[in-house]
């Protein structure tokens, strides 16, 4: 327990203010101003030891308990002196209190607290390095209480400290938040975590907000550009072939080939005859197909089964069913057309519209 010392102060001396019996509690002086404001603290009248236990300065009155120190209670007269002294209680309190550290040392751990010896280090609660931000400077003498930090939190939340999560963390590493901390991420996986494609061919572009994912196209689509985002269409193209009768009229037989660079599929024939005069004509034309390596190719190689390109008594002919036709085209495929009849048309265009695959 803590020794509670005696307050003392220095030439603190004045007289009593009228006569006082050896009963009196309460007794008057000149200035009770001269003496300390806080108690208790001891006063000798003549042979007699005081203990003062308040001290009226308004009215300078001491409140006092007599006969202290194995002195006598006893009768004084108006103008004694009324003096603090150093009495054998101070001395013995102050030899009591060093004996006491020098016989018993306490771990500073188990007494933190100045003032009253409270909140042992090892078992005072913990406050958040958060809190002591928010507070600025501590209030408090002890530093077990709610501004002194004991504690560093780690988390990913504001005002706490963040921990590297991760073994190996190397220079140039960009930083990932996780639920652990901090991990070291490489540019690829760094390029991988911000990114939002996840299937190789697909596209990246900035929408109406942020940047987004366009999921990859199938075969031989092409991307094209909207009013306001990219989308992938279909790679159309048109293969045409001109036959020209030179100002007369076309003669049957095989006219004109081409090689197919790419590889497609037809979805639609159209015929356009060109006539002497505003008058219909009519017309029959087969496709046929070879390799290269056969050319040229023969009736045999026909693709058009019983649907040929037909115009009868007609200026044009389209068609988007072709029935029984061989649509598929390789690259590096040849395909001819050949007139199997004709009337009245001096010039015919065959286009073959067709899908890149």
């Amino acid at each position: 327990m803590a020794t509670t010392f005696m307050k003392a102060k220095n030439r603190a001396a004045t007289t009593l203010d009228g006569n006082i019996t050896d009963e009196d509690l309460s007794i008057l002086v000149v200035s009770s101003a001269v003496f300390p404001t806080t108690y208790p603290f001891p006063i000798s009248i003549d042979d007699e030891i005081l203990s003062v236990t308040n001290n009226n300065t308004g009215t300078n009155t001491l409140t006092v308990t007599r006969a202290q120190e194995s002195t006598s209670a006893a009768a004084h007269t108006d103008g004694t002196t009324v003096e603090i002294t150093w009495t054998a209680k101070y001395i013995t309190d102050l030899n009591t209190a060093v004996n006491a550290l020098e016989t018993n040392p306490v771990a500073h751990k188990d007494r933190h607290d100045p003032n009253d010896g409270a909140d042992a280090l090892d078992s005072a609660n913990a406050s958040e390095i958060a809190g002591v931000q928010a507070a600025g400077t501590g209030t408090s003498h002890s530093l077990a209480r709610a501004d002194h930090a004991h504690q560093i939190q780690h988390s990913i939340a504001n005002n706490h400290l963040v921990t590297i999560d991760h073994a190996t963390p190397a220079d140039n590493d960009y930083a990932k938040f996780t639920a652990s901390g901090l991990e070291g991420r490489s540019y690829a996986e760094a390029l991988a975590d911000i990114s939002p494609l996840t299937t190789r061919g697909d596209v990246m572009f900035r929408n109406a907000t942020v940047s987004t994912r366009l999921a990859k196209g199938t075969a031989g689509q092409i991307l094209t550009m909207g009013a306001d985002d990219p989308a992938w269409a279909t790679n159309v193209a048109t293969i045409t072939f001109p036959i020209d009768g030179g100002g007369s009229v076309i003669t049957t037989g095989l006219k004109m080939g081409l090689e197919i660079p790419f590889a497609c599929t037809i979805t639609r024939a159209t015929t356009l005859g060109v006539l002497p005069a505003a008058t219909n004509g009519s017309i029959v034309l087969d496709v046929w197909k070879d390799s290269y390596a056969n050319h040229p190719p023969t009736v045999a190689d026909t693709i058009t089964a019983a649907a040929k390109p037909t115009i009868t008594g007609a200026q044009k002919a389209q068609d988007s069913t072709l029935s029984g036709w061989t649509t598929a085209i390789a690259a590096g495929d040849v395909l001819f057309v050949n007139v199997d009849s004709i009337a009245t048309f001096t010039c015919v265009t065959l286009s073959l519209r067709v899908t890149k695959t």
